[in-house]
């Protein structure tokens, strides 16, 4: 929304202090002046920024912050900003791509936005797999039933030219 506001998260909320004997001491709030609340407002506003923002169940995360800055770093942690969670993320993801399969009575439609869904998350995280690498995943995922159509397909279409869909 603006830089300010940014800043608040970077930096942490702000502080009023005064000097006296050169020695720093918060301030009273009835010592407050017109620029030290309108530095504090930016804090509030940046929460109350993200609090709409949210979704109830990401809202439930946030709850505990008291400042934006503890805001942000809760949502960097839960949201892949370290290391370790993309790790982790990067692991799950891969092992539900080499486990998966078409489960039984599902349609084909669900069994591929399953397989997009978990396709688009790897690449979010880095880790692209070609489409021909998806292709030939998608034929082996198929169960029994869909063997004669398997073999069809890959005797008919070169599956480095076949398009996913």
């Amino acid at each position: 929304m603006n830089y300010d506001l940014w800043l608040s998260i970077e930096n942490g909320p702000y502080k009023p202090t005064k000097i006296e004997n050169n020695i720093t001491f918060p301030k009273a709030i009835s010592d407050y002046t017109d620029d030290d609340k309108k530095l504090l407002y930016m804090d509030v506003k940046v929460m109350h920024t993200l609090y709409c923002a949210f979704s109830r169940s990401e809202f439930n995360r946030i709850t505990s912050c008291n400042n934006a800055k503890d805001t942000w770093h809760a949502l960097k942690i839960t949201h892949e900003e370290t290391n370790q969670v993309k790790e982790w993320k990067n692991d799950m993801l891969v092992h539900q791509y080499e486990l998966f399969k078409m489960l039984p009575n599902e349609s084909i439609t669900s069994m591929f936005a399953k397989m997009t869904t978990i396709t688009n998350n790897l690449d979010a995280l880095d880790r692209t797999y070609t489409n021909v690498d998806i292709v030939r995943k998608i034929l082996r995922s198929l169960p029994k039933t869909w063997e004669v159509k398997v073999m069809v397909i890959r005797e008919a279409k070169d599956l480095t030219k076949l398009l996913l869909e």
